[in-house]
């Protein structure tokens, strides 16, 4: 059964890739779309070798390549946009986690891009390892990109009441704001897919994550 979709961008070492796969547990079901630039060098297509051969043992299918164009970073984006939303509906992904570690800046830069343009309907992760060799590593969920660009409607009187008052339970929230304990418990539910709240403890109080706290405190909710 379809599940993931992994877009990375790839330069010469195809390791952070990799590190993502392991991370996730990729598998059968799960597949690999590369961005990289115009033409392929000799580093690159080692890499590739190196991912083809890892899919055969980790059983993930490898989906091919999109080469973005230094003399044309606008259609290149829309190439990127194409190609991701193809192989989605095509194998049913629904779910795409992006690696950005890897790769020039203009493959980054325009897959970030093409990212945040892709159609709704398609949950999208944005990760970036620290290259330094560290523990951490940048999550981000496009979903949240998207919020702080056009607000979040009443979820976000919501949002900015969990803000404000966390660990409140669902109940609480409804009847201070005066919508019904099923409406809070729809937009919770959507707050949590979003990555903006959590909720946690034995009574299932609700929790502000940073990145909802970021919304809040620059105002997009």
């Amino acid at each position: 059964m379809p599940e993931r979709l992994f877009v990375a961008t790839l330069g010469f070492n195809e390791t952070y890739l990799v590190n993502t796969l392991h991370k996730y547990g990729a598998s059968r079901g799960d597949g690999v779309l590369i961005i990289t630039l115009n033409p392929l060098v000799g580093g690159v297509r080692k890499a590739l070798n190196n991912l083809n051969g890892i899919s055969q043992v980790m059983g993930f299918t490898m989906h091919g390549v999109v080469e973005v164009e230094r003399e044309s970073p606008a259609s290149s984006i829309v190439g990127i946009i194409e190609r991701v939303s193809e192989v989605s509906e095509n194998h049913g992904y629904k779910r795409i986690i992006a690696d950005l570690t890897g790769g020039p800046r203009i493959a980054v830069v325009s897959t970030m891009t093409a990212l945040l343009l892709l159609p709704p309907g398609l949950s999208v992760e944005v990760r970036v390892q620290d290259e330094t060799g560290g523990e951490g590593d940048l999550r981000l969920s496009i979903e949240t990109l998207r919020v702080a660009l056009r607000g979040l409607g009443e979820k976000g009187k919501v949002l900015a009441y969990i803000v404000s008052n966390p660990g409140s339970m669902p109940g609480s929230i409804a009847e201070s704001l005066g919508l019904s304990p099923k409406t809070v418990a729809n937009y919770i539910t959507s707050l949590k897919k979003m990555g903006l709240v959590i909720q946690k403890g034995r009574g299932r109080g609700v929790y502000p994550t940073e990145w909802g706290i970021m919304l809040s405190r620059l105002g997009r909710v």
